[in-house]
């Protein structure tokens, strides 16, 4: 995840990224994350278990990302859907 991480942040386009995220669906998982974070800060937990339980919800930040990135390049996956289609047939 982390080379993806790497290989696709610079290709962002930051303003339309920001724009994007006005959208449910790009803020509710930083929405949740940060409810997970405010929860484990609540709590009693040494950091190592701090850590160990924000550590799946981390995951979540990936979502935006995801749905941008495929958003972004919907008619380049379209044509190469089509285009396989035709190599198959």
């Amino acid at each position: 995840m982390a080379i993806w991480l790497v290989v696709l942040l610079p290709t962002i386009d930051q303003r339309e990224f920001l724009k994007s995220l006005k959208q449910p669906a790009y803020w509710l998982p930083l929405a949740f994350f940060w409810l997970v974070v405010f929860g484990m800060l609540w709590s009693d937990a040494s950091w190592t278990e701090w850590l160990y339980g924000v550590n799946p919800a981390a995951k979540l930040l990936a979502i935006p990302l995801l749905l941008f990135h495929f958003n972004a390049h919907s008619a380049a996956i379209g044509f190469l859907s089509h285009s396989s289609r035709h190599a198959l047939s």
